[in-house]
């Protein structure tokens, strides 16, 4: 038992050696995933529910999202966190994804808006991406790291330039409730 409150996000390192579980109860675990055992707790900032967590491709760093729609990217070999964790977006980070070169982070908030972060600084890059009507959930970016997709409890899928942040055509449409989860096939 790591966690005091309900986990909201996990995801495995690269290596599947290590699982990371986001909790509201502002703590971050990480579990071995052969003995399932806990092997360290990083804490939120002014420990704020946190609702998102992403390992980049490399496994060396450990990217959650909190409430306060702020995203702290933590170097796991130096013990650290890397810049201040600015809070860019107005509310709730839900959905949280690393480029495949590492280099960027993509959130989206429950203020309906992505934002793409500087993953060796931890610091926002741009201006918001705007266009969804409803909390973003998930985001994730391309195989190539070319475009972003996401998807929203308005209930729409949306690609987005991951370059530019200007969106890719229309929305997609078709269900009738909250896109929870979204994925990019190997070949895009």
């Amino acid at each position: 038992h790591g966690h005091r409150g309900p986990v909201y996000s996990v995801a495995f390192s690269p290596s599947g050696q290590s699982l990371a579980s986001a909790s509201d109860d502002g703590t971050i675990a990480i579990w071995d995933t052969d003995t399932g055992r806990l092997t360290g707790t990083l804490t939120a900032k002014h420990q704020l529910p946190v609702y998102s967590v992403a390992y980049s491709p490399d496994g060396h760093h450990l990217a959650f999202g909190c409430r306060d729609g702020s995203v702290t990217v933590f170097d796991l070999d130096a013990k650290k966190q890397v810049g201040d964790a600015p809070k860019a977006q107005n509310n709730a980070v839900r959905g949280l994804a690393f480029s495949p070169d590492g280099r960027r982070i993509v959130s989206g908030s429950d203020d309906g808006t992505l934002q793409i972060w500087d993953a060796a600084t931890g610091t926002p890059t741009g201006s918001p991406l705007r266009g969804h009507t409803g909390p973003v959930e998930t985001v994730v970016f391309s195989a190539d790291g070319h475009e972003i997709v996401s998807g929203s409890w308005d209930s729409t899928v949306r690609l987005w330039d991951a370059g530019t942040g200007d969106p890719i055509g229309a929305p997609l449409t078709g269900h009738t409730n909250a896109v929870l989860g979204v994925a990019v096939s190997h070949d895009g």
